[in-house]
């Protein structure tokens, strides 16, 4: 029987271990990775294109087997803050896509931290994912790696969503990559991303 002098204790140490808690995951997701000092190896066999979005001012590149793919507006697009722009099929693999979408006058993300909006975006799904801070080119980023279940064939498809902050505008860009991009093309991906200077 718990009595009234262990009530104390027990709120005590409940709350050193949420503070505990909440501290280490904090603590451990403060890797910052700097992409601006990425060194593609000159061995690099990544051949790469260009996409350039002049409404929204930026441009990224992207492994040169994805092409094109007529983009389908998805319930969240048509929150007119959420659109995706670009959507880039693999030659090698229909169901690999890179995803370019745009979040855009989103009041409760203007001067937010990129961290906050890339896990806002996500919380809802029910996937188990990461979010990480970084630095792109001199820009705010976050990386979320998402471990996605695909229950009726049980089967792991997993992407990597990187949010890019705008240095001056309520505009985050939203690259999703898929797991068949390699290591050398993922780089590059982030390399090569860009804001162009008439959207600053």
């Amino acid at each position: 029987m718990i009595t009234g002098k262990k009530i104390p204790l027990i709120v005590l140490a409940l709350v050193i271990l949420v503070v505990g808690t909440y501290a280490y995951g904090t603590q451990k997701s403060k890797s910052v990775v700097d992409t601006s000092s990425v060194q593609v190896s000159s061995d690099s066999t990544a051949d790469m294109k260009t996409y350039t979005n002049s409404e929204y001012g930026f441009s990224v590149g992207y492994p040169a087997r994805f092409s094109p793919f007529p983009v389908i507006q998805s319930d969240k697009d048509g929150d007119e803050y959420y659109k995706t722009v670009e959507s880039l099929v693999s030659s090698n693999n229909k169901e690999a896509k890179i995803s370019i979408s745009v979040i855009t006058n989103v009041d409760i993300y203007e001067n937010e931290n990129v961290v906050k909006v890339a896990t806002r975006e996500v919380i809802d799904a029910g996937y188990k994912y990461t979010v990480s801070p970084t630095i792109i080119n001199s820009y705010t980023a976050a990386i979320t790696s998402m471990n996605e279940v695909v229950t009726n064939e049980n089967i792991n498809s997993k992407t990597t969503t990187i949010t890019i902050k705008h240095p001056k505008l309520n505009i985050y860009v939203v690259l999703i990559v898929p797991s068949g991009v390699s290591k050398v093309e993922f780089e590059e991906i982030l390399s090569s991303f860009k804001f162009t200077e008439n959207s600053d």
